[in-house]
Formats: structure tokens, C-alpha cells, sequence
């Protein structure tokens, strides 16, 4: 394939400040404000979210989670450009159906 590329450490610049959407400002801008704003509309402090993509039995599936809320929630589509379109619509209208997370159970062992 070729198209991934191992990273060259160290990544990133160690500075924390206002994230770069890209064309995610324009495209997909609430679910990149949900995964990389790090502050609430009225200044204080967020835990920014966390979003992994997924392909499994036919469907893509986005799962979302709240970290500062400790809620879940998925959104399934036929393609990329679907389910994240839904992502991005339900964030916008605050229509995700968020699940709590489940209690570990003792955690894992080593």
C-alpha cells in the first residue's frame, strides 16, 4: 500500500494552543471542536474528546467518547463521508444517544 508512514520522534512541538482543523473547519467543524478544543465557550478548561473509526461487517462506525462526561456514543454509515456527515449533524443538533461507560471490572493485569 505505502501510504502509512512510520513517525519521526519526537512529534509534535510540546506547545499546547489553538488546534488546526485544516479543512476540518469547514467540513466537519463540530466534530473537530469535539475532539481537540481543549476549553468550553466560556473559557474554562475541557478535556478534549476522543474519536476512532472503524469498519466492521460492512459499516463504517464512528465512536465518540465524552471523557469529561464519561458518556459513549456510535454513528454507523455506508461510507466515510456518511457517517461522518451524521456525526457531525447529531453533534451540531445535540441528538447523539450517549451511553455511560461501563465500570471496569478490576482492570487489566499484567
Amino acid at each position: 500500500m505505502g501510504m502509512l508512514r512510520k513517525p519521526t520522534l519526537p512529534c509534535g512541538n510540546g506547545l499546547v494552543g489553538q488546534p488546526d482543523y485544516g479543512s476540518w473547519a469547514t467540513t466537519w467543524p463540530a466534530l473537530g471542536e469535539f475532539v481537540a478544543s481543549a476549553v468550553w465557550e466560556d473559557g474554562s478548561p475541557r478535556i478534549p474528546g476522543t474519536l476512532m473509526v472503524l469498519f466492521d461487517q460492512g459499516l463504517w462506525k464512528l465512536w465518540l467518547h465524552d471523557r469529561s462526561s464519561n458518556l459513549s456514543s456510535f454513528v454507523s454509515g455506508h461510507s466515510p463521508d456518511q457517517v461522518f456527515g451524521r456525526a457531525e449533524e447529531c453533534l451540531r443538533a445535540s441528538s447523539l444517544e450517549w451511553r455511560s461507560d461501563r465500570k471496569s471490572s478490576g482492570g487489566r493485569t499484567k
